[in-house]
């Protein structure tokens, strides 16, 4: 009767017993089961961008911007040299005075021109409508006239030995004139259709050839005005 016994036990054994682990995860490319983790114990799922064609991230591969990585709105520029959006007078400075060769303009729009020694012999004129600063720093320096068309302001500094020994006229909404060097702005000078006129003579020594002021506002200082 024993054997009989056997038999059932192995019956029961087969028929009940629970699934193996095994079977409950599919085996892995090498045969062995996949728990869904790596080897080293880690999740086998990606939290990144899958890698690309080259081994770099797929959002590389797309050109799309990496995490972090901000993409400034408008941020293009143009060729060529950058016009500064605040200041519009900039770019008419630039093609009046720098394109023509007769000065250089500053950041603010204003066109300068600067004579060293025995430089601007010629008459000088500044632009029309463009904001003008003639400065005359060397000895004998502006031997022609100066010429200030309308426009919002010219400023001309005879600030070397005879400098600016021949006529300037000023027809600017404000008109500077500094004759701060010996024997200076010995000719005459004129401020003519304009609002104000200001007028520095260092010494008894310049502005030998006069001054005519005819604007409204006229700061000749301790010269007399000739007009």
């Amino acid at each position: 009767m024993a054997r009989p016994v056997v038999v059932v036990v192995l019956a029961l054994s087969l028929g009940c017993g629970g699934a193996q682990s095994s079977d409950l995860v599919g085996p892995g490319a090498d045969g062995s089961a996949d728990s869904g983790f790596g080897g080293d114990g880690a999740s086998s799922m990606h939290d990144g961008p899958a890698p690309g064609p080259d081994g770099g991230s797929s959002a590389e591969a797309s050109g799309l911007p990496e995490s972090g990585t901000s993409v400034e709105a408008g941020g293009a520029m143009e060729s060529g040299t950058p016009i500064d959006a605040g200041n519009p007078n900039l770019g008419d400075c630039l093609q009046a005075c720098d394109q023509q060769g007769i000065g250089t303009c500053d950041s603010s729009g204003v066109c300068v021109i600067t004579c060293g020694t025995a430089q601007c012999g010629n008459d000088i004129e500044c632009p029309a409508n463009i904001p003008c600063k003639v400065v005359c720093q060397g000895t004998d320096s502006c031997a022609g006239d100066i010429d200030c068309p309308p426009s919002t302001s010219c400023d001309v500094e005879c600030t070397g030995t005879r400098a600016c020994s021949g006529d300037i006229t000023c027809s600017a909404e404000t008109c500077s004139f500094t004759c701060t060097g010996t024997d200076s702005c010995s000719g005459q000078l004129t401020c003519q259709s304009g609002n104000t006129c200001n007028v520095d003579c260092g010494s008894v020594a310049t502005c030998g050839g006069g001054i005519c002021c005819s604007d409204p506002a006229c700061n000749l200082g301790k010269q007399q005005n000739g007009c």
